[in-house]
């Protein structure tokens, strides 16, 4: 045994390259789920602070929640990552706010 694989009332615990590991793990699957939405933030803002939806396709929100809703349903026979299936509920929110406002 390592030194740094000491057991702590029946857990191992983590040397640094594994704590490194698991918060890169973290932080991007953070990234994984709300990459999607966040580029419709500013545009959100922007449609809201205007008034105007000019120039906005909203087409493009219903093929995107199509898609997502039957990502969520092909999760349900095919299970994929967590992170991706929270990605689509967040995409569905993201696409029902922007066709809110429009």
């Amino acid at each position: 045994k390592q030194w740094y694989q000491r057991r702590v009332r029946g857990s191992t615990i983590m040397n640094s390259d594994e704590i490194i590991m698991a918060m890169v793990g973290n932080i991007s699957a953070v990234f994984m789920i709300f990459g999607g939405a966040l580029p419709y933030l500013p545009q959100y803002l922007q449609i809201r602070k205007e008034r105007n939806a000019e120039g906005f396709s909203s087409k493009v929100c219903l093929v995107l929640l199509a898609a997502n809703i039957l990502r969520i349903a092909f999760w349900f026979g095919k299970f994929y990552e967590t992170p991706l299936l929270i990605q689509s509920f967040v995409m569905i929110a993201t696409m029902l706010l922007m066709l809110d406002i429009c």
